[in-house]
């Protein structure tokens, strides 16, 4: 129950952090939800292959498993740029309407 809520918790944070980018957060939290349920089952199955079928220790790599599928969300969702935000370029000379070429720098 603790875990449902967890998820709960996290699609909608997730959905604040993505919407602040002029983003839908669908299919980020549709891609949290399945990243969880992976990275739980991979961490129990490995939890289970080491703890030598130990419960307290197969469950403990799936919460960790859950836990790396939340983090790596976090970071893509970190990563995403505003919808309005110009592409950056680097500094490489961009062709302008008039075509004299400019140095774009953020």
């Amino acid at each position: 129950m603790i875990e449902l809520f967890a998820i709960y918790k996290f699609c909608k944070l997730f959905g604040r952090q993505v919407r602040a980018k002029g983003r839908d957060p669908f299919l980020i939290q549709l891609l949290f939800i399945v990243l969880w349920f992976v990275g739980e089952f991979m961490g129990a199955v490995f939890g289970f292959a080491i703890s030598g079928g130990a419960t307290g220790g197969t469950y403990l790599c799936a919460l960790l498993g859950a836990g790396g599928a939340a983090a790596l969300v976090f970071q893509i969702v970190r990563g995403l740029r505003s919808k309005d935000q110009a592409l950056n370029t680097g500094g490489f000379p961009v062709e302008t309407a008039a075509g004299t070429e400019q140095d774009v720098q953020q």
